[in-house]
């Protein structure tokens, strides 16, 4: 199953990488030199971030989640995302730490007040972890399928047990960047966390909380 999708899951990515380069070599064509010049230093990092997107059409279950009335995590739950985690994590090895500096510096930025990040600025410091931010994505798929799980799912366990265990998260929101929305800008976002808090998940996250914390890198990137 799984070797018949990682070729699907590539030429999707290869498809998209070709349309982002098609719009950036329009660009050029039309603005000559100058543009040439403006958008070299972007292209790398556009096709990581668009080449992620499309790697998630490589998820199997694409199921939409609906979340129990009482908000509650299963035990379950949350040792498939300990082990999706685990394997992003494990197949960056020292990466990871690249990831993380480059997190920590726009998580500054955002609690000195900037949410939003222009556009070029952001693609041109995103250009040196492109790389290792689509290799965790093919890792976080690959993981996600093993475990039988949505992105839905998976995305609606962290919420819940970040904020459970009382760690700050944020998320790099870059989704209008790829969409190709006009005047479109990143965004840093912390992760929900308004709701109260059940004793039972406060509980069985406790003891994943130093996890958690090492895991907000992956969560600032949707890792």
């Amino acid at each position: 199953m799984e070797t018949e999708e990682r070729p699907r899951s590539r030429q999707k990515l290869l498809i998209g990488c070709a349309i982002v380069a098609g719009v950036l070599l329009v660009l050029v064509v039309a603005g000559g030199m100058g543009a040439y010049l403006s958008v070299r230093h972007i292209t790398g990092p556009l096709v990581y971030l668009s080449g992620g997107n499309r790697l998630e059409s490589g998820i199997v279950n694409t199921s939409e989640y609906q979340p129990p009335a009482s908000g509650e995590l299963t035990a379950g739950q949350l040792e498939r995302f300990v082990a999706v985690e685990r394997e992003v994590e494990s197949r960056l090895e020292e990466r990871f730490a690249e990831l993380r500096t480059k997190s920590e510096e726009f998580i500054g930025l955002s609690r000195a007040g900037t949410v939003h990040l222009p556009t070029r600025e952001t693609l041109e410091s995103l250009g040196p972890v492109g790389r290792a931010f689509l290799d965790g994505k093919q890792a976080q798929v690959d993981a996600l399928n093993r475990a039988g799980m949505s992105k839905d799912e998976f995305e609606w366990i962290r919420e819940q047990a970040y904020h459970a265990a009382g760690v700050e998260a944020w998320q790099l929101d870059y989704s209008d960047v790829i969409g190709g929305v006009p005047g479109a800008e990143f965004a840093v976002r912390r992760l929900p966390h308004g709701v109260a808090i059940s004793a039972a998940n406060r509980a069985l996250v406790t003891p994943r909380a130093d996890d958690l914390k090492r895991w907000a890198t992956l969560a600032f990137f949707g890792l």
